[in-house]
């Protein structure tokens, strides 16, 4: 039997103009229903906006383990709920070294609740 462990993730979104207030609604929706398919540990959640870049999103959340993010994908509401994400942003998926602030030693970014 294999071991399962929490898994970490950072997701990066560009939000489309005229759409934050939409946007921030689906991410608390997003999160309740993670939690409510058991998909994600009990850990708070992070949002953030990044002060060099606004339209760009961080989301720092924790899978509850490898399983859960393969059983994510296969999930038509999950599926479901990621399509009307990206309606409203680019789900960027920016690697860490190349969002505006990585330059920065300690980079500052707005947090926010959806």
């Amino acid at each position: 039997m294999t071991q399962q462990h929490p898994r970490t993730v950072m997701a990066t979104y560009r939000v489309k103009p005229g759409c934050e207030a939409q946007f921030r609604a689906v991410l608390g929706e997003h999160r309740q229903r993670w939690q409510k398919l058991n998909l994600v540990t009990d850990r708070p959640w992070i949002w953030m906006r990044s002060y060099v870049d606004p339209k760009l999103i961080v989301e720092v959340f924790e899978w509850r383990s490898a399983e859960a993010v393969e059983a994510a994908h296969r999930n038509p509401e999950v599926l479901a709920l990621w399509g009307r994400m990206e309606q409203l942003c680019e789900i960027v998926g920016v690697p860490l070294r190349e969002l505006p602030e990585a330059a920065e030693q300690f980079p500052h970014f707005e947090a926010f609740e959806p």
